[in-house]
């Protein structure tokens, strides 16, 4: 019986072994990168790709059909070396949120190198937008506080940015690139997972500026409802053009990333 016991309550040792190191293996905590992708990507031990949580930044590469053409955004370079200096070659420590994976089957994380917080020291630099998808919004309040204290002192890529602003009839012309976009808000469209400002009159075609219902409530606390607040107004909107459906749009997270004109 002595010995039934012992034979028991090894196979438990050994099944939790096992248990531990099957989610050690499938989210690590700990990893040592092994190369550097762009300015939120890495790759890790077992060509495992982690991708930077809350962060946007400009892309070294465009996707053709099935491949990938190396072809960089503005400050795509900048950001990539700055990624290295803080990552490559170096052990992290990941954390992750509600979702841990994305489509593409990369690693969602929180990634720090001792003290520091890379996916905010990015920011914090002017090398990437905060880019807050729901349901992983941890860090949404320190990442857009960094971005504006990034902004506000020129860091980055911000000089240019706010250097060079555009009317929203020329934003399709600026797919893929971070841009300050103006303009008058026509009609407010609600939906059940986003809210819409509508600049155009095509609503279809037009330039749009997408909020989701998941942030509503930063904009409604600071006065700044997005369904009555902004129609008919002039507005300045900056981040990142992309295309949606064919319609060029900008998605915001807070009330600072669009300022009223008049």
């Amino acid at each position: 019986m002595k010995y039934l016991i012992i034979a028991i309550i090894a196979f438990l040792i050994f099944i939790l072994s096992i248990y531990k190191y099957s989610i050690s293996i499938g989210f690590p905590e700990k990893a040592m990168v092994e190369k550097v992708i762009d300015g939120d990507t890495v790759m890790i031990a077992g060509s495992r790709l982690v991708r930077y949580i809350g962060i946007d930044a400009p892309e070294i590469r465009r996707r053709e059909g099935k491949n990938w053409i190396y072809d960089p955004q503005p400050f795509a370079r900048e950001a990539k070396f700055l990624n290295q200096k803080l990552v490559e070659e170096k052990k992290v420590r990941l954390k992750y949120d509600v979702k841990k994976k994305d489509t593409y089957d990369r690693l969602l994380a929180y990634v720090y190198v001792g003290d520091v917080f890379v996916n905010g020291e990015i920011i914090s630099k002017g090398y990437a937008l905060t880019y807050i998808y729901p349901p992983n919004v941890k860090n949404a309040s320190l990442l857009i506080r960094l971005q504006k204290k990034a902004k506000d002192n020129n860091r980055g890529f911000w000089p240019n940015v706010k250097s060079h602003p555009i009317s929203f009839a020329k934003a399709g012309d600026y797919i893929g690139k971070i841009k300050m976009v103006e303009g008058r808000v026509r009609n407010v469209y609600k939906g059940e997972k986003v809210v819409r400002l509508n600049f155009g009159t095509n609503w279809k075609t037009d330039f749009h500026v997408t909020i989701f219902r998941n942030m509503i409530n930063r904009f409604e606390t600071q006065g700044a409802s997005p369904v009555g607040y902004y129609k008919n107004r002039g507005v300045k909107v900056w981040g990142l053009i992309k295309d949606f459906d064919g319609c060029p749009e900008i998605a915001i997270d807070d009330p600072s990333q669009i300022e009223v004109l008049e």
